[in-house]
């Protein structure tokens, strides 16, 4: 069992540029994390993470946005993700797991039509890895997407994705 606490304090600078009236804006970030790793009997376990913060879009957080696209200020957001593995075999193991980064409709400024103001957005995935070999592997992962915006005309954006890997590593 592994357990991990982490955090991060700080600013994020923006400033304008022509043609926009200059405009300079220093936001506060800060975020929260605890991770966990569960390794049983060497086969199977489970590993995952949960975090709070703002301004964390850096950090792969508040669906990679840090600050509001219009008003300039930090977004909050809340979320983790969680994943257990089994190895079959010490060449062929499975990974199946969710994510969910929650952002505080709020901090966010609705833009018509546009990528700005992502509110939610989530996965579910589950592999197949085979490592034929120390330098050779094969897998196949079926995953769902979906991202929400605060916009009502940006409709959610959702869908399944099918992806394989033929990875030779040296």
């Amino acid at each position: 069992l592994e357990v991990g606490v982490s955090g991060v304090a700080g600013q994020l600078r923006r400033t304008d540029i022509p043609p926009n009236p200059p405009r300079r804006v220093v936001s506060d970030v800060w975020g929260v994390a605890v991770d966990f790793r569960v390794n049983l009997a060497g086969r199977y376990g489970f590993k995952g993470e949960m975090y709070t913060g703002q301004g964390l879009g850096q950090t792969a957080g508040a669906v990679l946005q840090s600050l509001d696209a219009v008003t300039w200020k930090a977004i909050r957001s809340t979320g983790g993700w969680v994943e257990g593995f089994v190895y079959l075999t010490p060449n062929l193991h499975s990974h199946t797991g969710m994510f969910i980064d929650d952002v505080n409709d709020d901090d966010l400024t609705a833009i018509p039509q546009s990528l700005f103001g992502r509110t939610y957005n989530s996965a579910i995935w589950s592999n197949v890895l085979w490592d034929v070999t120390k330098n050779y592997r094969i897998a196949f992962e079926a995953t769902h997407r979906r991202t929400e915006y605060k916009e009502p005309t940006n409709l959610p954006n959702s869908g399944f994705g099918f992806h394989t890997q033929f990875a030779w590593t040296f």
